[in-house]
Formats: C-alpha cells, structure tokens, sequence
C-alpha cells in the first residue's frame, strides 16, 4: 500500500517531468518562432509602402484633373506644382508619404530629333531640335563626340526612338554628362544639370511648355538671348504665365524673328506628368515614380519604376 508522502512525492515528480518536457519544447521552437514573426512583419509592411504609394498617385492624378478645369496651360504656380505630404493609416500602423509632380512635357523631348517613323528608311533630322541639341552639349568638352554618337544611335534603334531615357548612358561619351557637370570654379553651381531634370523620353508631343521649362532648357532654346532675357521669361511665367507663344512678344530681348523660330518649338499645355513618392515608415521606405498621362476627362497610368537616377524628393522629412 502507498501512502500518502509517496503518492505526493510521485505526483510532484511526474509534475516536473512535464515542465521539464515543455521547457524543452519551448526552447526548441523559440528561434524559429522568432524567424516567422519577423518574415511576416516584414511580408506586411512591404504591401502597405506599395499601397501607399499608389495611394499618393491617385492623389497627384485628382490634383491634375481639378487643375484640369481651371485654366487652359499649366504653369509652376498651379496647385499641382507643390509639393505635397500625407499620412495614410493602415492596420497598426501609419505610413507618411511625400510626393511632388514634375512635368515631362517641360523637359525637351529628345525623341524628336527624329520623326517616328513606321518604315526600315533613314528620315533626316528636325533641324529646330537638333539646334538645342547642340547648344545643351555645348558647355561639354566631348560635345561634338556625344552629338555625333547620339544621332548615329538614334540612326539604328528601332523606329528612332529611345523607351528609357537611362538608354542614353549607352551612347558614347553621354555617361560623362548623364549625372550633370559642375561649375570648375563653383562646385554649387551646375554647368550641365543632370540629363534627367531636362530631357525626356516620355513627352507626349514635339514641343516643351515654356511654363515648366527648366532654366538650362530655356537657355538652349533661346541660345541668342541674354541671362537677363532668360531671367526676364522666368519672371513673367510667375507673374503671369504664358497662355500662348504669341505672349513672349512682352519680353524685351525677345525679337520677332526669335518668335518665329521657337514657336513652333513651344506650347503651354501638358499632358505627361512624373509624381515622385516616397512612403516611409520607422524602419523602411520606398522610393517609387509613377508616370501618368492625363486627357480631358482622366488621368491613367502609363507605368512606374523604383529609385529612378535623378529623383528627388522635396519636401524632406
């Protein structure tokens, strides 16, 4: 017979057999418990910054289609031009985004140095787009190497046209100026500007609005006027955009002849916009560009990429 100091004796021993079993098991799976938690954190916040940043394009695209009913050109004082930052909430967490909208019809469509052409025949350049071709490569030292290889290049690629303005890296001697050149004697100052901020392979259409034009593309397109000049058409573009070429007759420096030549060159309406997000959260972020096409009644998405060369965000945060 048993009794009652052995059966209390046994029971405590198959109590710490167990514990001792549990602990094992425990222990046992702790670090891969730890491995999925962290996968599937992980898993979660990728989807939610990629949301966000769709999020923030449809956002950019209201903003583009209300500026679409207010005026008839597009300048860098309409709402749309501002930088803009949100906060989208999802399950547990909150993901704060920045994004600004760039005009890719201010840029000069590189594309028309050459009209697209639909047959297997050399067509000869446009002589207007080939000027400011020049006067952009100028300040350059392989200028007249990069001119040469680029309209040779253009030559050979299918239907003269280039789908990725990161392409242009492969013309030789444009590496040397794809991420900008500065000043010699002022490493502040830009003497060519990073190709991505002025040239485009996107733009919908032949001419650049003058309203969003950078100022190193104003100064290629009016190559004869003076600093002043290209001070005076950027203060006016503030002022009092441009609701037709037929306004530059308002600027001093700007001659009749000049009109003639540029306006065929230029509009004050665009179509194709760059909005640049960036999504972050306190230990990740997200760096996307979404390219869009607007109409009179829509805006719909052409594509996007990742870390695009040449992007900024503004503002910081």
């Amino acid at each position: 017979m048993i009794n009652k100091s052995n059966q209390t004796g046994i029971a405590l021993l198959v109590v710490l057999m167990c514990l001792s079993i549990l602990t094992f098991i425990v222990l046992d799976n702790l670090p891969q418990s730890s491995i999925t938690l962290e996968t599937t954190k992980s898993y979660a916040s990728k989807p939610q910054l990629e949301q966000a940043c769709f999020n923030a394009a449809s956002l950019a695209s209201k903003l583009l289609l209300a500026d679409l009913d207010d005026n008839k050109f597009d300048c860098l004082t309409d709402r749309w031009a501002e930088p803009a930052l949100h906060t989208f909430e999802f399950e547990k967490s909150k993901i704060n985004v920045a994004f600004s909208i760039h005009d890719e019809d201010g840029k000069w469509p590189i594309n028309a140095l050459y009209k697209q052409n639909n047959k297997n025949t050399k067509i000869p350049l446009d002589i207007r787009h080939h000027k400011i071709l020049k006067a952009i490569l100028k300040p350059s030292k392989y200028a007249e190497d990069i001119e040469e290889n680029l309209i040779d290049t253009m030559q050979s690629i299918y239907k003269h046209k280039f789908f990725r303005l990161s392409s242009l890296r492969q013309v030789p001697y444009m590496d040397s100026i794809y991420n900008g050149i500065k000043q010699p004697d002022d490493k502040t100052q830009w003497l060519i500007p990073p190709l991505p901020q002025f040239i485009s392979v996107y733009s919908s259409h032949d001419t650049i609005n003058i309203n969003t034009a950078p100022k190193y593309l104003l100064m290629a397109i009016f190559a004869d006027a003076s600093a002043s000049t290209i001070d005076d058409i950027m203060q006016q573009r503030i002022d009092e955009p441009f609701t037709s070429t037929k306004d530059l007759t308002n600027i001093i420096g700007v001659s009749p002849n000049t009109i003639n030549i540029v306006r065929a060159l230029l509009g004050v309406k665009s179509s194709i916009f760059r909005v640049d997000v960036l999504a972050k959260t306190t230990d990740r972020q997200l760096l996307r560009s979404f390219f869009i096409k607007r109409n009179q009644q829509e805006c719909s998405l052409l594509f996007w990429a990742d870390n695009l060369s040449g992007v900024k965000i503004n503002p910081k945060y």
